[in-house]
């Protein structure tokens, strides 16, 4: 009663909860609602990963994986997901971002098959994070040249919509293999006492086959994407065979 007569300024976390309880939010309007109350600042994360999580990545050819941060930056990602999404270090260190590919890459429409999902998801994961983070300035920038640039954004933002998504499907549009569908999970990396506070905020994505469809489509994308010379030339298979 307090809380809706104004009269209230600083709400309990279990005050907090229990509205959150009430009014059926889901757990990324939760931690919205707490952001915005929350006295907890964090130092804005740096650009870098640990070295080992690289090695991770690397590790794992028939996994489509990536690391980013609250702002959506992509820190590290390996072979599969350059081949399956978008060429990472093709484009300037600044454009390496989820949102800026969804909302201003014109490819990011043939290569997402739920585009329009996406770019609502998207949208509403960048709302939590303007909450967590409200003294972000890059963040804030972000925001504003999104809502400058694409209309579409700015019908999302103003939604007021808050996202998270942990876990699901999402479907590609590959030119060389067409439409293919993969899992997903999402990890929020921990950052231990000997780590750097900035890499708090770190976030892993996975994106993996479960049909043998989908498996054979991540194979044929891989033998596709592998350069020429790792590949057996032909013209020495052909040598061999006719010597015997």
């Amino acid at each position: 009663m307090r809380l809706e007569q104004g009269k209230a300024r600083n709400p309990s976390p279990e005050v907090l909860h229990a509205i959150a309880r009430a009014l059926k939010l889901t757990d990324p309007q939760t931690r919205y609602i707490l952001g915005l109350t929350s006295n907890t600042r964090f130092p804005p994360p740096g650009r870098s990963v640990r070295p080992e999580l690289q090695a991770l990545l690397d590790s794992m050819p028939d996994i489509v994986g990536v690391i980013y941060n609250h702002r959506m930056d992509i820190l590290a990602w390996n072979s599969l997901f350059s081949a399956l999404c978008f060429d990472v270090a093709t484009v300037p260190e600044r454009d390496r971002n989820i949102a800026r590919f969804d909302f201003l890459f014109p490819e990011s429409r043939q290569r997402l098959l739920h585009w329009e999902d996406v770019c609502r998801a998207t949208a509403g994961q960048l709302r939590l994070a303007a909450a967590q983070h409200p003294n972000d300035q890059e963040l804030a920038h972000l925001i504003g040249e999104l809502m400058l640039a694409s209309t579409n954004f700015q019908t999302h933002w103003n939604s007021g919509d808050v996202d998270l998504r942990t876990h699901g499907s999402k479907s590609f549009r590959h030119p060389t293999v067409g439409e293919v569908t993969l899992s997903f999970d999402t990890f929020e990396l921990p950052c231990g006492q000997v780590d750097d506070v900035r890499q708090i905020g770190q976030r892993l994505l996975t994106l993996y086959p479960t049909t043998e469809e989908a498996r054979n489509a991540l194979r044929l994308i891989t033998i596709w994407e592998q350069p020429q010379t790792e590949q057996t030339p032909r013209g020495a298979i052909d040598e061999t065979n006719s010597s015997q």
